[in-house]
């Protein structure tokens, strides 16, 4: 570099940073392992900075070298709390990779607190230490995933009927191959205040039941709220979507004894969802209504 200090900043750079490096291992080690409030765990992160400081302050060659000689035991201290660490948390790759760090820490460390001329072994022990967390949180990461999904799903499920909710619509593509259906049971503010909600509840769920009979794996199901259904039949024909609509409200008379019954509104997918909702309900509320008529008959 020029001269003897120039090597000499270098090098006190160079050491400090392995304390000031094991700080922030052990600190996101402890955070990971929400052990941010141990005390031990906390000496060390004091010990590691008040040595980072003390080297990167040494006034000369001499002094650093008896700093780096004698605080090495302190590194060691290090990866054997990262150790303790690692067992507690009973991952396999994680010991296995703390206690190879550890080994090779503990021969460089005396190494130098002995003044031997060893090669150091401490690199294989940070590969094995990175690839052996990395992996840990790898999986950990791919488990969050999973959760989110379930939840995600969840949160798409309407809890009575166990079927989709209004937010799928937003989610979800249709072609004009798709068949919409908007269903409205009849009479079921009648059987609520009659026979209760929890009857009610039951007629829900019936016709839930009796839809998912005649669907297949493909075709959507959403409850737009009360009773009202949208059914999405996916490259059905309109003549082919009548006949399941009229087995479905068949199936669904026969579920109870209140022979319950629903109207509906069927329409190929035209240009957007709400076109589409718009034409349905349109068509459900025309058959509601001749239905009500035939009834006062």
């Amino acid at each position: 570099m020029g001269s003897i200090f120039s090597i000499f900043i270098l090098r006190k750079l160079f050491v400090a940073s392995i304390y000031f490096g094991l700080a922030s291992l052990i600190w996101g080690f402890m955070l990971y392992y929400n052990k941010e409030k141990q005390f031990f765990g906390r000496v060390i992160l004091y010990l590691d900075y008040l040595v980072g400081f003390l080297m990167l302050f040494a006034p000369n060659i001499y002094l650093l070298k008896i700093f780096t000689n004698y605080f090495s035991f302190i590194i060691i201290i290090n990866s054997l709390f990262l150790l303790i660490l690692s067992f507690k948390t009973k991952a396999r790759l994680n010991i296995f990779a703390s206690t190879l760090f550890f080994l090779t820490v503990a021969s460089d460390s005396s190494s130098l607190f002995l003044n031997y001329s060893n090669k150091f072994l401490s690199p294989y022990g940070i590969i094995a230490l990175f690839f052996g967390f990395s992996y840990n949180i790898i999986q950990e990461y791919k488990f969050m995933v999973k959760e989110i999904k379930k939840v995600h799903e969840k949160s798409l499920k309407d809890k009575l009927t166990g079927v989709f909710n209004r937010g799928i619509l937003d989610i979800t593509n249709f072609s004009e191959n798709d068949t919409f259906v908007f269903v409205d049971l009849n009479r079921l503010k009648e059987i609520n205040d009659t026979f209760g909600h929890k009857e009610g509840d039951k007629i829900l769920v019936k016709f839930t039941e009796s839809a998912r009979k005649n669907f297949r794996s493909n075709d959507l199901i959403v409850r737009m709220g009360g009773d009202e259904f949208l059914i999405v039949l996916r490259n059905c024909p309109i003549e082919k979507a009548e006949e399941i609509m009229k087995r479905i409200s068949e199936d669904f008379k026969k579920s109870s004894a209140l022979q319950p019954t629903f109207s509906w509104g069927i329409s190929k997918f035209s240009g957007s969802l709400e076109e589409t909702l718009e034409k349905v309900d349109e068509k459900m509320y025309k058959m509601k209504k001749k239905t009500h008529m035939e009834n006062q008959k």
